[in-house]
């Protein structure tokens, strides 16, 4: 679980560097190399276009609908490039706005299939190691509905009970950091997941200590 926070700390930090990289700045810049001649009209439009389709390609990979999004996106990246570097040819005048959005494409670009903290890697990242933690609470959950259905006493029953709610509140806080909206809020989960750790060995040691507690095949250990 350790690793899945890891992973997702980088993962939030680039979300945020790719939110940040002045989608108005990137408008504005577009909008001032605007020009009345039908081919450099055609450009910039063609480039807008492409521009919006990788960031709407970033948020779908994000939502989970991964399927042909890297190729589509890698393809909407190097044709809207395409279109500036062509734009910055017929007005050379322009070349430092049109400098600017060729940048910060390729800022996104970069940010986003980088093999080792891209976007597209760390969300895959994500997955595999929620994965791991969902498969990881169904081996437990069994265990525990074990455990519970051998207690007699009230205490060791409540306790055992405790157990489920526990880990089911980790799992559910692992996928909550994802969404945290700051800093803050990513703080608060960390805390939470811990809290519910120290909770859960808490709650195992009351029923080892409990004289009328049971372990079945020394769950407990």
């Amino acid at each position: 679980m350790v690793m899945g926070f890891a992973v997702l700390i980088a993962l939030c930090t680039v979300v945020g560097v790719i939110a940040i990289l002045q989608v108005n700045s990137l408008t504005g810049s577009m909008n001032e190399v605007a020009n009345h001649d039908m081919l450099s009209m055609d450009n910039l439009d063609e480039g807008k276009f492409h521009v919006s389709e990788v960031v709407l390609l970033l948020h779908r990979y994000q939502d989970g609908e991964t399927e042909g999004v890297v190729s589509n996106f890698t393809a909407d990246y190097l044709e809207g490039r395409e279109h500036f570097v062509d734009l910055k040819a017929l007005h050379p005048d322009l070349g430092s706005n049109i400098d600017v959005i060729i940048g910060l494409l390729d800022e996104i670009n970069i940010l986003s299939t980088d093999p080792s903290m891209g976007i597209f890697f760390l969300m895959d990242s994500y997955w595999s190691v929620e994965g791991d933690v969902d498969n990881a609470e169904g081996d437990v959950q069994p265990q525990i509905a074990t455990l519970i259905a051998a207690q007699n006493d009230s205490s060791a029953l409540a306790n055992a009970t405790l157990l489920s709610y526990y880990v089911a509140q980790q799992t559910l806080e692992s996928m909550e950091y994802f969404d945290a909206v700051d800093d803050a809020e990513r703080t608060d989960r960390i805390n939470a997941f811990n809290s519910l750790g120290d909770d859960f060995r808490a709650a195992c040691l009351n029923i080892r200590n409990n004289p009328l507690g049971m372990n079945p095949v020394n769950i407990l250990g």
